[in-house]
């Protein structure tokens, strides 16, 4: 009897420090990409149907960058920025590249009124409807993903 619990702690904590290492590989693949603070922007070059302005950025570690933003004739690829909004970028070999805006407060937002209205209009399904997320969570990180990771076909996995 007790060896069974052995062997269960025994593959919790190798799951567990799988998820870490998964984290861990994350944040090393994540490391080249950094946030900050639009100081100032100016066009240094056109060519064409491309604008590239110079954006000069102070970042979350207070250190002050030059990124480039491309603007190109297509306005729904563009990425325009003003004074002082929280950008994401990229910085590679060739210097830093914005990719975006930043939308962690966003998505913390909403994923905390979606509880609340969980919460508010579920009455006394709420309880079930969170658990029911929370299994859901469970099983694609401890069961899905590890048999992906063998080489399982997916649609079997689901299945299973």
């Amino acid at each position: 009897m007790m060896d069974g619990g052995v062997i269960w702690e025994r593959r919790n904590i190798r799951k567990i420090g799988l998820l870490f290492l998964f984290l861990y590989i994350l944040n090393l693949n994540a490391s080249i990409y950094n946030t900050g603070i639009v100081l100032d922007k100016r066009v240094i070059g056109e060519k064409g149907t491309l604008k590239i302005e110079e954006l000069k950025v102070k970042t979350d570690d207070g250190e002050v960058l030059k990124i480039k933003n491309f603007l190109w004739s297509e306005k729904n690829y563009n990425t325009l920025v003003k004074k002082g909004e929280k950008i994401w970028f990229r910085i590679d070999e060739y210097g830093g590249i914005l990719c975006g805006f930043r939308r962690d407060f966003y998505v913390k937002f909403l994923v905390i009124f979606t509880f609340v209205l969980l919460f508010t209009f579920l009455g006394k399904k709420r309880i079930f409807s969170v658990f029911s997320i929370l299994i859901n969570l469970f099983l694609f990180i401890f069961i899905f993903l590890p048999f992906i990771k063998k080489g399982v076909n997916p649609i079997i996995s689901v299945l299973i």
